[in-house]
């Protein structure tokens, strides 16, 4: 699940494992270099990561205090 916190960090897009499978393939085709990087790809979630359980929650925010967006 690495590809997939790492996009909802970068984009914020809650992919499914298999949205995330296909970053990780895409990935990895650029690395073999099957594909380039000057190419147009698409990608497709065909899913909700709704579904799925949520990662642990480390820390919390107050709604009542200002937000400390530095903790994101």
């Amino acid at each position: 699940m690495n590809m997939r916190d790492k996009i909802a960090k970068k984009d914020g897009l809650l992919l499914c494992p298999e949205g995330a499978a296909t970053a990780v393939a895409y990935k990895q085709a650029l690395q073999r270099g099957m594909i380039s990087d000057s190419q147009r790809a698409i990608l497709y979630n065909c899913a909700s990561g709704l579904k799925y359980p949520m990662p642990a929650l480390f820390s919390t925010i107050n709604k009542n205090e200002q937000v400390d967006y530095s903790i994101f």
